[in-house]
């Protein structure tokens, strides 16, 4: 459940990019194993740390009565904060009583606790609004209470209110404020941070990224001016394409035909033989770390999957020549079948693979390997 995304979801202006009709595979048909969640009062002890630090700068996280573990994936953890009222419950016509009163989502660093990102939830924009030099002021105010002295390192670069017209009269709702620091030793990155208030000054969300400096072309123009930047590929996600070029020689015939960032630094590529033929060709995205999310090449003629034991086989390979020695943390943990299903002039093209799942135990991460008939590993998924 991706909730700790709706209100970053809502900040969206979409920029609609025109991709190959193969380019983003379809859901996949079979049910997959169940990612197994750790237990509230499992989580390390730097993460209830972190919670009670952001007590002290959000004094009504202190009366919250439950943890909900939401999401695990490669060390980020995502957690709510409850706090229910049996006296304010309402009972939905289908018989479902609604006690919940408070709700904080939370993304932190599962070892360290550093907290990445917070929502405040069911919060609203208020009748009147204070002017947008007073929100920012309030924003360096959050700034200052979350990162402490690493706060002085941050400058802003740019103000995003967003606005509707109501009675034909512009209101303001809220205002992303999005501050820059550099990152130490690295001048081919920044750190971002994006704070959001309410037109009140009422604290909304908060997240911090390291992204490559190509998204001051993002977070440093003006609403109605961000471009994402298309077409730059971070140094991490070059070091991983020329990792699986390696491993898959068949992706140097393709080169790299569009390359499509998103606001949180993942990328998506697209690499194509022929430019006047979408098949056969090849799908990835990366994470804000360059590291492989999706994988997939796009071959109608590998539309068999392999059989079990093969795939295994295989796929076992596959996972010690991409992982290293970290492979070895990892176990078995499926065999599935798994279809792909892609939207083409002609009509749906459908491949099918022999899906092999490896979860590690420590991290809860599961990456899922797809293998064809031929032998070849066509898919990786990684959550």
């Amino acid at each position: 459940m991706k909730m700790n995304k709706l209100v970053s979801a809502l900040l969206a202006v979409s920029l609609l990019a025109i991709s190959p009709a193969w380019a983003e595979p379809q859901p996949k048909i079979p049910a997959q194993p169940v990612k197994k969640l750790p237990k509230a009062d499992e989580l390390p002890k730097a993460v209830f740390e972190s919670i009670e630090r952001l007590g002290q700068t959000f004094p009504q996280l202190k009366s919250y009565d439950k943890i909900d573990v939401n999401d695990l994936v490669r060390n980020k953890v995502t957690v709510g904060l409850l706090k229910r009222d049996p006296n304010a419950a309402t009972v939905d016509p289908n018989g479902v009583v609604h006690d919940l009163t408070g709700l904080a989502i939370l993304e932190l660093d599962l070892t360290t606790g550093e907290v990445q990102r917070i929502t405040m939830m069911g919060k609203r924009p208020s009748s009147t609004e204070i002017p947008v030099e007073e929100v920012i002021a309030k924003s360096k105010e959050y700034l200052q209470a979350l990162l402490g002295k690493q706060a002085e390192m941050y400058h802003k670069v740019s103000v995003w209110p967003i606005e509707t017209f109501e009675l034909g009269q512009k209101k303001r709702l809220y205002s992303q404020i999005n501050y820059k620091a550099p990152v130490g030793g690295d001048s081919g990155k920044a750190d971002y941070v994006e704070i959001t208030l309410l037109n009140n000054g009422d604290f909304l969300e908060y997240s911090r990224k390291t992204l490559p400096v190509a998204y001051d072309s993002w977070y440093g123009a003006e609403l109605d001016k961000r471009v994402r930047p298309n077409d730059v590929l971070s140094e991490d996600a070059a070091r991983t394409l020329e990792k699986m070029r390696t491993l898959f020689p068949l992706m140097r015939n393709y080169p790299v035909e569009r390359i499509i960032a998103g606001d949180d630094g993942t990328a998506k590529i697209y690499l194509q033989k022929d430019k006047a033929n979408p098949y056969p060709g090849i799908y990835m995205k990366f994470d804000e770390k360059g590291e492989i999310l999706n994988f997939l090449i796009v071959d109608p003629s590998l539309n068999k999957p392999a059989a079990d034991e093969a795939a295994k086989r295989k796929a076992a390979d596959f996972l010690k020549s991409y992982l290293g020695e970290t492979a070895a943390g990892y176990r078995l943990t499926g065999v599935s079948a798994n279809t792909h299903t892609h939207n083409t002039p002609k009509g749906p093209v459908q491949q099918t693979f022999a899906r092999v799942s490896f979860t590690n135990a420590s991290t809860s991460e599961t990456i899922h390997i797809d293998v064809a008939s031929t032998g070849d590993v066509c898919g990786i998924d990684r959550d």
